[in-house]
């Protein structure tokens, strides 16, 4: 939008209050968090997963589940089960990674746990399809990134010496 000079004041008029409302749009305001503030936001949010690897065969719905982020603690945990060994004898142990994801993150419509660690080897016999969908989901909410996965791993590669 121009201003035009030749415009009637009320057009005129409008125009500025059209531009001020966009400059106001475009400043964001900044709030500094407490403590209590941070405690209080419902962060974890489960979102819906269609895996259609687990649809019953001849339905005509798809089934799936909630898939929701791993907390700090849980993330922290789940990337310590990954290692074994202490110093210049750790190894990864990505056996049933996907399975150990899984079981911390699928929860039901009321954000309770689907499955419990003792299922890990069952779902670890799953469909690798339906386990890495949901992976690929809750890493992306839990902010994991290739990168993440990457460097985790990155100190285990062979010693070509």
């Amino acid at each position: 939008m121009t201003a035009d000079a030749t415009a009637p004041p009320e057009e005129a008029a409008e125009y500025l209050k059209e531009a001020a409302d966009e400059i106001v749009a475009d400043v964001r305001r900044r709030v500094a968090l407490l403590a209590e503030d941070i405690f209080s936001t419902k962060d974890i949010q489960p979102e819906w997963l269609d895996i259609p690897e687990w649809t019953a065969e001849g339905s005509d719905e798809c089934a799936g589940l909630y898939v929701r982020p791993m907390t700090g603690l849980e993330r922290d945990t789940y990337e310590e089960s990954l290692v074994r060994g202490r110093g210049k004898n750790r190894e990864m142990n990505v056996r049933n990674a996907r399975a150990k994801l899984v079981v911390l993150v699928a929860v039901n419509e009321d954000g309770e746990p689907v499955f419990t660690k003792g299922d890990v080897q069952r779902l670890g016999a799953k469909s690798s399809a339906a386990l890495n969908r949901i992976f690929e989901l809750s890493t992306k909410q839990s902010g994991m990134s290739e990168d993440d996965i990457e460097e985790l791993t990155e100190d285990f590669a062979d010693d070509p010496s």
